[in-house]
């Protein structure tokens, strides 16, 4: 199992929240995301497969008109 944390700007409230959480969960081999809406923080848990890994994660959540940041 690995892990990434990625920082996110741009979310303002729960429904913000909740469509990065879905979006990250719905890719294959993510088991879970915790999302952190005061931080920014977004913590996944994956099995590591070409869907699932920091650069798709980093394209999807980017895919929803968020930021990432190192």
């Amino acid at each position: 199992m690995s892990y990434a944390t990625i920082n996110v700007q741009g979310m303002s409230c729960g429904g913000c929240a909740s469509k990065v959480k879905n979006a990250l969960e719905a890719l294959n081999g993510v088991q879970g995301v915790q999302v952190t809406l005061e931080t920014g923080l977004v913590n996944v848990e994956y099995n590591e497969t070409g869907k699932a890994n920091p650069d798709v994660f980093r394209d999807t959540v980017e895919g929803l008109a968020f930021d990432v940041v190192a």
